[in-house]
């Protein structure tokens, strides 16, 4: 469903992994840097999973000026939910954003469902 994870409620931006220690809950779907969120249990673990501020976009791979800051950031952690939610997951734990040379935004974490 386009738009249903426009925001993830987390914003912070200051370099890898910097989205504080507070855990961002979209709906149903849960986002930590933390191995596991309170109250819930990991009830399968689906993987790492990775997406980036250009997903979906019609840049060209030699572009080097992309979504700045929490702009960037906050597109990559959007992608990530959107990726993870495409493979059944309601969670993501171990988030990390990297900030590329390149003007990416790289966010990774382990798509996991929650109960």
């Amino acid at each position: 469903m386009p738009g249903q994870y426009d925001s993830y409620g987390v914003a912070h931006d200051g370099g890898y992994g910097s989205f504080g220690q507070d855990d961002a809950e979209v709906g149903e779907f849960v986002v930590t840097e933390a191995n596991t969120h309170p109250n819930t249990t990991i009830v399968e673990r689906l993987g790492i999973v990775e997406a980036d501020s250009f997903q979906g976009t019609s840049r060209s791979p030699g572009a080097r000026r992309g979504p700045s800051g929490s702009d960037g950031s906050h597109i990559a952690v959007n992608n990530l939910i959107h990726e993870a939610g495409r493979i059944g997951a309601n969670g993501i734990v171990r988030l990390r954003v990297a900030d590329y040379p390149d003007g990416r935004y790289v966010a990774s974490g382990e798509a996991v469902v929650l109960s």
